[in-house]
């Protein structure tokens, strides 16, 4: 019995076994969000289904993992033109040169120094296509059949430390300011780095994968913010100073009562003058808010995009609207010739505007006060009416 199927039922299941801070805050995430859309809610539902792993099924995964990808390194090996090129690329690298004679010695530094497996994935290319063109090649048939099998054994492993990880993500995720992406996209971006830690893992540094995994999820989102939501695109590295001088910055006027100066953060930071600069000109920009169809030229022109001064604005539109449906629904109440001497005293007939209480009485062949009294008795009905409303 292989390995995947001799614990497969055993990575099902959680673990009760004393885990790492982060491990235990990462399964204390509740995996439901009342502000969430409705695809956040499918992916936390489907992400219930995944177990989590202790420590130690996950240092048993990883192990396994490097033990198949050196298996599968001493296979391609054994195909000469595949050996040549392998070991062409460890003579083309910056690392210290090491003479490994034995096969079994370059498979293990082929494991090191190719951490991404974008070497093992060119090897394998290769040894499919000389099988594909040699015309007698059972042997070389044999061996695509068994590198396919274990790089398909390693997807699984990769598979189950990425989906045990996956409310790891979102723990970090939520620590984010959404302003600017979406938790969505914070998960998103928090999953491909995921993905690079399962890829760059090592079992061998005493690490807990998860607290291994914690960095590039951070980094991951963090980069995204960075590059992917200023309106114009700023290096990477720059915007890592930009983070960097802030954080001294907030630091150094909490402790001192003021802010640095240029010559303290430089200091601090052991930036070079020109680096300094590049830092502290790289005041992000947010994004412009347009609406639909301003980039299209035909649909749009440029007066599209100014605001007109003299307009209402949509707060007071709607304000307006709710207190005209209040005054109409509080006139009902009112006698026909009560509800007019309202209407003209207030200008509610917006085009007549307002009327003084002499010109209504001639209206009516009234006195004065008698149209006051008679309006002070009807605003008294309206307030009863407005009153009942609010209750």
């Amino acid at each position: 019995m292989d390995y995947e199927a001799k614990h497969s039922e055993r990575y099902g299941r959680t673990s009760r076994t004393k885990d790492s801070p982060a491990s235990r805050r990462s399964r204390s995430v509740p995996l439901s969000d009342k502000s969430a859309d409705p695809n956040l809610e499918r992916y936390f539902g489907e992400l219930s289904r995944h177990g989590l792993l202790s420590r130690e099924q996950e240092q048993e995964l990883t192990r396994h993992l490097a033990k198949l990808d050196l298996e599968r390194w001493k296979l391609l090996l054994s195909v000469p033109p595949v050996q040549r090129q392998a070991l062409g690329w460890i003579g083309n690298t910056d690392q210290p040169q090491r003479v490994h004679h034995t096969p079994a010695d370059q498979a293990a530094q082929l494991v090191d120094e190719d951490s991404e497996g974008q070497w093992m994935a060119k090897a394998q290319q290769q040894l499919e296509h000389l099988s594909a063109k040699t015309l007698d090649a059972s042997d070389l048939r044999d061996l695509v059949r068994r590198a396919k099998d274990l790089e398909r054994r390693t997807c699984r492993i990769k598979q189950e430390l990425v989906r045990s990880n996956l409310r790891l993500v979102i723990s970090l995720a939520r620590r984010y300011p959404r302003d600017q992406l979406s938790l969505a996209d914070l998960i998103q971006e928090g999953n491909l780095g995921l993905l690079k830690a399962v890829d760059r893992f090592d079992h061998r540094r005493g690490l807990r994968f998860s607290t291994f995994a914690s960095w590039w999820i951070r980094s991951a989102i963090t980069h995204a913010l960075a590059t992917k939501t200023a309106a114009v695109k700023i290096s990477a590295n720059v915007a890592k100073d930009r983070r960097l001088l802030e954080r001294i910055t907030t630091a150094f006027a909490a402790r001192w009562g003021r802010s640095p100066t240029d010559e303290e953060l430089a200091a601090a930071t052991g930036f070079d003058p020109r680096r300094m600069s590049a830092a502290q000109s790289c005041e992000p920009v947010p994004q412009p808010i347009l609406p639909r169809g301003a980039l299209d030229p035909e649909s749009s022109n440029d007066m599209d995009l100014l605001a007109d001064d003299n307009a209402r604005s949509p707060i007071d539109t709607i304000a307006l609207s709710e207190w005209s449906e209040r005054i109409d629904g509080a006139l009902e109440v009112l006698t026909p010739r009560e509800q007019d001497i309202i209407q003209r005293r207030f200008g509610l007939n917006r085009a007549e505007g307002e009327t003084t209480l002499s010109a209504i009485g001639r209206t009516y062949s009234l006195t004065r006060e008698r149209i006051r009294q008679i309006q002070n008795k009807a605003l008294a009905k309206m307030r009863l009416r407005l009153n009942q409303d609010t209750i």
